[in-house]
């Protein structure tokens, strides 16, 4: 039977009582718990939220928090009740927000943000959050442990499909009890690791791979207080900070940043002839060469786990040549939500996502889509059995992505099913393919390919190109795609 997630603060409490468990911003200090005092926390939140808010096993209990220590002191005392948390994030439409109430009929709204947005106004179960045990931490929780159970239910995820109508991902705790068990093997950690935490807690990328998991072995977690880039590298300093989870976009632009800087600083053949010995050095050399930038990261970054969206291969190359191991990974919220990802020595080919986490079985379909079954998969979508049916495939997840799988396991993802173009040749094209491609030019910051019908009824290739420099001449256009087309 599978234990309630409350267990990984219990345990770690009985493990690592007096090890830093959370830090974030509080004031002007950077405030931490360690892991006795996380568990003390939850212990009397558990209490008051019972009795203050009526708060039992089965509400559902909206959080729209930001993340910092108590985002999670709250998120395991919930659990401890046996509630189910239904997470918003910070920018959640209004529309969004209204529907997703209506359907989980929430015991209460808890907040932690400063500004009210519209969908707040009307709600009689409105609560502002409070500092957990602010009447008196040495009062114990009265609440049983909970009881083992392979049903019960976590969260509900909402995700915005193609109709524009949320779909709520019923996420058990077994399914976020598999992920914290097995990602270890593409993620090590132990009690002498710092994370930074960047993504908000209401993304399922962040709450496995950034809280769940790295509570459970010891390591420490420290939250960033927001995402711009002098926050980022001053927490990456101060906390000495070891590994990061972030999607490819801040990885992009960080590295870029970085880039630039020790291309300003050095001679242009100082820096291609760093650039070309790093490639020939082993991991630990590399951030000697480079000691430079590392120093500028607070001198022990030493991994970084992306997702959320495809990694450029420059970017990947890009970290891993400066001495930062880069491990990418793909999943859905339906599957809790990480399906693969990359090894954490290497190995993994630039450009795929890896190979299936332990216990997680794939295949591909005749349609060339990836099918997920494992303990990780979502029990169905909320109060939606049309759409939860439409989804699964005797028993497998279809994930509604075009993926190809490797002699040795590796998944490469290809783009999404609906967005296959078929040219009126027969020929398939994935967007995502061109797009790499455009992207890969030096003069292109970003790219998108869409096809664009004809009146005889077939479709061309249309490419709308973001040029790196503002005002770049229209001539340039012809040079990029004869370069493109030579790569494609």
């Amino acid at each position: 039977m599978t234990q309630n997630l409350y267990e990984i603060a219990h345990s770690r409490a009985s493990q690592f009582p007096a090890a830093i468990a959370v830090g974030s911003q509080q004031g002007l200090t950077w405030k931490t718990l360690t892991s006795q005092q996380l568990l003390e926390r939850i212990d009397v939140l558990a209490e008051e939220l019972k009795k203050r808010l009526r708060i039992a096993s089965g509400d559902r209990v909206v959080l729209w928090v930001p993340s910092s220590w108590r985002a999670p002191v709250y998120l395991l005392a919930l659990w401890k009740i046996g509630a189910i948390v239904v997470p918003f994030d910070r920018e959640t439409n209004p529309n969004t927000a209204t529907k997703i109430i209506e359907a989980v009929e929430p015991r209460a709204v808890i907040v932690g943000y400063d500004d009210r947005p519209a969908w707040c106004a009307d709600l009689t179960n409105l609560v502002e959050w409070w500092e957990p045990g602010e009447r008196d931490l040495k009062e114990r929780s009265s609440i049983d442990r909970p009881a083992p159970s392979d049903e019960a239910v976590a969260m509900i995820i909402f995700t915005s499909g193609t109709t524009g109508n949320p779909k709520g991902c019923v996420i058990t705790h077994a399914n976020l009890w598999h992920q914290v068990r097995v990602l270890r093997r593409n993620i090590p950690l132990d009690p002498s690791c710092r994370l930074a935490s960047i993504l908000p807690l209401s993304h399922l990328f962040e709450l496995t791979c950034g809280l769940l998991y790295p509570l459970s072995v010891g390591a420490a977690i420290h939250y960033v207080p927001s995402r711009r880039g002098t926050e980022i590298l001053r927490v990456l300093q101060d906390q000495r900070i070891t590994h990061m989870i972030a999607v490819p976009q801040l990885l992009t632009l960080m590295g870029q940043a970085l880039d630039d800087q020790l291309r300003a600083r050095l001679p242009p053949a100082i820096y291609r002839f760093l650039l070309a010995t790093a490639d020939r050095l082993p991991l630990p050399a590399r951030r000697r060469l480079f000691w430079m930038i590392h120093r500028k990261l607070g001198g022990h970054l030493t991994m970084l786990a992306s997702g959320g969206a495809a990694l450029p291969v420059t970017t990947h190359r890009q970290w891993e040549r400066i001495g930062v191991r880069v491990v990418q990974g793909y999943g859905t919220s339906e599957c809790a939500p990480v399906v693969c990802c990359g090894a954490p020595d290497g190995s993994t080919p630039l450009g795929s996502v890896g190979k299936p986490l332990l216990d997680v079985e794939v295949r591909i379909s005749a349609e060339g889509e990836l099918l997920v079954r494992g303990p990780n998969v979502m029990r169905g979508y909320w109060k939606d059995s049309v759409r939860t049916a439409e989804v699964f495939v005797d028993g497998w997840y279809a994930t509604g992505d075009l993926a190809r799988i490797d002699d040795d396991g590796n998944i490469r993802i290809l783009g999404r099913l609906k967005e296959l173009i078929v040219l009126p040749s027969g020929l398939n094209v994935w967007p995502q393919d061109v797009e790499d491609v455009l992207r890969s030019h030096p003069a292109v910051r970003d790219a998108a390919v869409v096809a664009v019908p004809t009146e005889m009824g077939g479709a061309t290739l249309h490419a709308f190109v973001i040029p790196k420099e503002s005002g770049a001449p229209a001539s340039d256009l012809t040079a990029i795609v004869t370069w493109s087309n030579g790569r494609l």
